[in-house]
């Protein structure tokens, strides 16, 4: 999949995050919502999430994954995933129900990478071929 997304258009904002202290407009916030669900519900299909799940270091049997969301390694399979919905739930020790983009903010801040949305959206993007500008 080769897109181009740019974020200079989507949120004029965004771009300029160098401050992370920035006041978000309740505009911002919903062109970053209509971001994410146009990345994730409609430009993305199911491989995309393979890949980005790969990049993470988690395999899958059958339609669970290993629970990265609270292992850095070596997780059991219990972390469901939901390919009409595209919703990742733990069946394990959190219990928690997560979408693409908040499992990969969770486990690159379980491991120390990065923190936040922004880059959580271009771990994404760089991962599926979304050139983000």
């Amino acid at each position: 999949m080769t897109n181009i997304i740019r974020y200079d258009i989507i949120w004029p904002n965004i771009l300029k995050v160098g401050n992370i202290n920035m006041k978000w407009t309740e505009e911002d916030k919903e062109r970053l919502n209509e971001f994410i669900n146009e990345l994730l519900y409609e430009k993305m299909d199911i491989e995309d999430y393979e890949k980005v799940m790969n990049r993470l270091g988690c395999d899958c049997k059958g339609n669970r994954y290993r629970t990265i969301c609270h292992n850095i390694e070596g997780g059991k399979y219990n972390l469901g995933f939901n390919k009409d919905n595209r919703y990742f739930t733990c069946y394990s020790e959190c219990g928690c129900g997560y979408s693409l983009l908040g499992l990969v903010k969770k486990v690159l801040e379980l491991r120390g990478e990065s923190k936040g949305t922004i880059n959580a959206l271009r771990y994404i993007c760089d991962i599926v071929g979304i050139e983000c500008n």
